[in-house]
């Protein structure tokens, strides 16, 4: 119960989808439908998947980037997975930008422990 309780505190607050509702619109809407945003709303988050990593890495002085893993058991039907590969294909130059450096960072970890491996290894 406190966790979806967790969830919906995340979803009304000044930074969830209903805090950022203009009060115009909230005040128009009943109970019952502020209500059924809220269960809706909570269906979609993130917060229940068994990986879900963020982090914010600092790239050059005053420039930021966040990187998300998120990952669990595919819930999502073949209709949705259809139209989100189309809406987001994986061969995006950023995509393969990032793939790049990611594999050139695990070769020269790769690289740099066999060195230091073959350098403490007496002969």
């Amino acid at each position: 119960m406190a966790h979806a309780e967790d969830e919906l505190d995340a979803l009304t607050d000044a930074d969830g989808p209903v805090g950022r509702t203009p009060t115009q619109i909230l005040g128009e809407l009943s109970d019952e439908q502020r209500e059924a945003v809220n269960e809706l709303l909570a269906h979609q988050a993130w917060s229940r998947h068994p990986v879900n990593l963020r982090l914010t890495l600092p790239v050059w002085p005053g420039r930021r980037y966040y990187l998300t893993v998120v990952a669990g058991r595919e819930r999502r039907n073949p209709q949705r997975r259809k139209h989100e590969r189309q809406r987001h294909p994986i061969f995006k130059p950023g995509n393969v930008w990032f793939l790049v450096g990611l594999l050139a960072v695990l070769y020269v970890i790769s690289v740099l422990l066999l060195f230091t491996a073959q350098t403490t290894t007496p002969t």
